[in-house]
């Protein structure tokens, strides 16, 4: 597997895990959402065999395999120093890569971000994850730590509301001083940046213009030593500046260590993750037919990974067994786009002959016949033409 928990290759003595599936077929799969198990398990104990319990059968007994040491020979020449190999992503951020190579990318871009700079800023549409982002960052770093979470979009141009994000902002630098903390770092989190009004535009980057100085000045038991800034908005925070809406220099401060979360349409296997996402829904391993694949691939998702979930529930709803076909999938998926300025594509979803419509349509209805020709739109008499037709 890659870093992203995508199997990348598979043996032959794998069909024997999957009742005969084909190894090859696994390759661009999700190592969780075909095993219905963590790996990160298995990195953990290499030396020990962990169980996975199988759907049919006996349990399954999985391992690592990690190369032994070996002892190198006397070299007349010094060796070449190694390849810096990439760290591994925690579990909680190859769940949010699932499927996408640009995804984990940004994810350990950010990680870095926040560990080397403790500020990092955030930008893309709604529902790319920007939130599970974060929190997963939070997470994997101090569960503990004190969190003051800021909506800018509450906040209007009277003093009580500059007041109050004042009283959050010396609230955030105290906490972070104490010494009960035990030197897990503060975290301020500023939501939909691009919305807060100019008068507390000016109190966060006084705020940020401090922590700047404590910084260049090195001095690592100062006030703001353990203070971390994160801000997040939907839209390029560039277009409220040039609108006039954000200072230019708030924006400078806060997009120093910026990254871009890809939204859906951009994500290299969009299936791999829909597969994941079915899993998590449902707890088992459900598989899509080829035209609702290629579907997944084509769909723009406008609202991303919310709307993905949305539509995947919707789908199985009205799927039988564990199979979706594309059926299912037009009568839940939203195929107007929600912002214009993001083109629609042409041929959102791919040709769909009539043959493989009613099959799918006496599938979903367990072959009821006028269940199916409702689900069509077709009469009783028409749909038994059809069927004898094909």
């Amino acid at each position: 597997m890659n870093e992203a928990g995508i199997i990348i290759g598979a043996t032959s003595t794998v069909s024997a895990c999957l009742d005969d599936a084909n190894a090859a077929s696994l390759k661009g799969q999700a190592f969780e959402a075909i095993f219905n198990f963590d790996s990160k398990r298995l990195v953990n104990v290499p030396e020990r065999m962990l169980s996975m319990p199988g759907n049919y059968g006996p349990a399954v007994s999985l391992a690592i395999a990690l190369p032994k040491t070996v002892t190198p020979q006397r070299a007349s020449k010094p060796l070449p120093p190694s390849p810096v190999r990439k760290r591994r992503l925690p579990p909680s951020l190859q769940q949010l890569a699932t499927g996408s190579y640009s995804m984990a990318a940004a994810c350990r871009r950010a990680q870095e971000m926040l560990e080397n700079t403790a500020m990092l800023h955030l930008e893309r549409e709604t529902g790319t994850g920007k939130s599970a982002l974060v929190a997963a960052l939070l997470q994997n770093d101090a569960p503990d730590a004190a969190l003051f979470n800021v909506d800018c979009a509450t906040l209007g141009d009277c003093d009580a509301d500059k007041d109050h994000l004042r009283m959050v902002i010396e609230q955030a630098r105290v906490v972070s001083a104490m010494p009960y903390s035990n030197g897990a770092p503060t975290t301020l989190v500023f939501d939909n940046v691009d919305e807060l009004p100019r008068a507390s535009q000016a109190e966060l980057r006084r705020c940020l213009n401090e922590m700047e100085e404590h910084r260049h000045k090195g001095d690592d038991h100062g006030q703001d030593s353990r203070l971390r800034v994160v801000s997040r908005s939907r839209k390029p925070l560039i277009d409220a500046v040039n609108a006039g809406h954000f200072r230019d220099d708030l924006f400078y401060l806060l997009t120093g260590s910026k990254v871009f979360l890809p939204p859906l349409r951009m994500r290299e296997h969009p299936e791999v993750l829909a597969q994941a996402l079915c899993a998590q829904l449902t707890g088992r391993t459900v598989t899509f037919s080829a035209e609702a694949k290629d579907a997944l691939c084509r769909l723009p998702f406008y609202g991303n990974v919310r709307e993905m979930r949305g539509v995947l529930r919707n789908a199985l709803a009205t799927a039988q067994g564990n199979r979706i076909n594309l059926l299912d999938l037009q009568q839940s998926a939203i195929a107007a786009p929600l912002s214009t300025d993001i083109p629609a594509p042409a041929n959102l979803v791919p040709v769909y002959d009539e043959r493989s419509m009613i099959l799918d349509a006496l599938s979903n209805s367990r072959w009821n016949v006028s269940e199916a020709a409702r689900m069509l739109g077709m009469g009783r008499a028409t749909i038994n033409r059809k069927l004898k037709l094909y």
